[in-house]
């Protein structure tokens, strides 16, 4: 696939990504309570049109996503004989609120793990631990949590951006035992919650320190933003840990 049919595949994500999370109701598209929407009926959307989007470059998209954003299902008729027509969703990451849980989702009752891991931003955990309600899913449906890590764990392939610097582990078993918190899995294996996830949840926070930030134009702002981090850690009586990205210690653990 040449440079130009890449980027154009990645401009068709993302005109999916925006109608099936986010857009579809504002758009005027018939979206389902399920998330799905007619794929012809999507083909016609200007978003989708203005790139020259056909049936077989939807098919090839979503066959090819590496974060598995999107479910492509055939029709079938009343005989259950397959049809040429699709409908399409999301998986996950919606903001639509018409789109119920149980009809995308999979809520679960164990995990065979201790922890799930939120991933967000240097700026965005020092907000965080100032806050009185912890994490909280903000203008979307529900909050992304991930088994792993993603680019270090193999099964994880969805739940946080690839440049993700800040790894929150949450203790899953007291989320689900003592804070009645539900907890939703999606086709692509990532975790959702429509909860807010207070601190005390909090087991411990990994930082992927970014060296070229730290040396570059900002690198007194990151500073003070990381020293203002392990303050804040200490005050929570968090773990925190820092590492390089190999996952290796660079500064002692600053566990309590």
């Amino acid at each position: 696939m040449t440079d130009s049919n890449k980027k154009r595949d990645i401009l068709i994500s993302k005109a999916l990504s925006y109608l099936l999370r986010h857009g579809a109701i504002k758009e005027q598209l018939n979206i389902g309570t399920d998330g799905y929407v007619l794929l012809n009926e999507l083909l016609q959307h200007n978003r989708l049109k203005s790139h020259k989007a056909t049936k077989q470059d939807i098919i090839r998209i979503v066959a090819t996503n590496d974060k598995q954003r999107f479910q492509l299902e055939r029709l079938e008729n009343d005989d259950g004989i397959l049809l040429e027509e699709y409908k399409i969703r999301a998986t996950q990451g919606h903001s639509i609120k018409s789109i119920e849980n149980d009809k995308i989702l999979v809520k679960i009752n164990d995990y065979p793990y201790d922890s799930l891991i939120h991933g967000t931003s240097l700026k965005n955990i020092i907000l965080i631990l100032k806050s009185c309600y912890g994490l909280s899913r903000m203008n979307r449906n529900h909050i992304h949590l991930s088994p792993g890590i993603i680019g270090k764990d193999k099964y994880v392939i969805s739940g946080m951006r690839y440049n993700t610097e800040i790894f929150i582990y949450l203790n899953f078993h007291r989320m689900m035992k003592d804070g009645g918190i539900t907890i939703y899995r999606s086709v692509n294996n990532v975790f959702l919650v429509e909860d807010n996830i207070p601190i005390d949840y909090f087991e411990k926070i990994v930082y992927m320190v970014n060296k070229e930030s730290n040396t570059g134009p900002q690198g007194g702002v990151v500073e003070k933003k990381q020293q203002e981090l392990i303050q804040l850690c200490k005050e929570h009586g968090i773990k925190l840990l820092v590492v390089d990205n190999s996952f290796v210690p660079v500064i002692p653990d600053s566990g309590h």
